[in-house]
């Protein structure tokens, strides 16, 4: 199921030429790192990602609709964050570290963007949004 889940973000982002540079399907959310054009809102873009591969989700696997609410495939909440003054690495990272199978270990992530940040000066960092 992650795999086709995958598959679709990743046709959704071919289709409107969104550039992926990392995702991750958990169990229970998704995290994707994705270039916008500026002619696109971010509202746009999650509404995008979220009804495509919604429809199609539940249209690969039919019996899932029972299990969600008002057969909707995703929630209606979703974050998202501007990285401008964050490097791509520092994200990829928080990503990557983010798709262990048990709970990350947010103090060996902290540890990491805190020495990246002193390699970078002017790089802010995550620290904050780790769960």
């Amino acid at each position: 199921m992650k795999q086709k889940c995958e598959q679709f973000f990743r046709q959704v982002a071919e289709k409107y030429k969104f550039k992926v540079h990392e995702l991750k399907i958990l169990d229970d959310h998704v995290h994707l790192f994705v270039e916008l054009h500026p002619s696109i809102s971010v509202s746009k873009a999650i509404m995008l990602f979220k009804g495509i591969t919604g429809y199609y989700m539940l249209k690969q696997f039919p019996y899932l609709r029972r299990y969600y609410r008002k057969h909707h495939f995703w929630t209606a909440g979703k974050f998202f964050r501007s990285v401008g003054n964050v490097t791509a690495d520092v994200i990829e990272n928080y990503i990557t570290q983010s798709q262990s199978p048990e709970k990350p270990n947010v103090a060996a992530i902290k540890r990491h963007i805190i020495a990246k940040q002193k390699r970078m000066k002017a790089q802010k960092s995550l620290v904050g949004f780790c769960a």
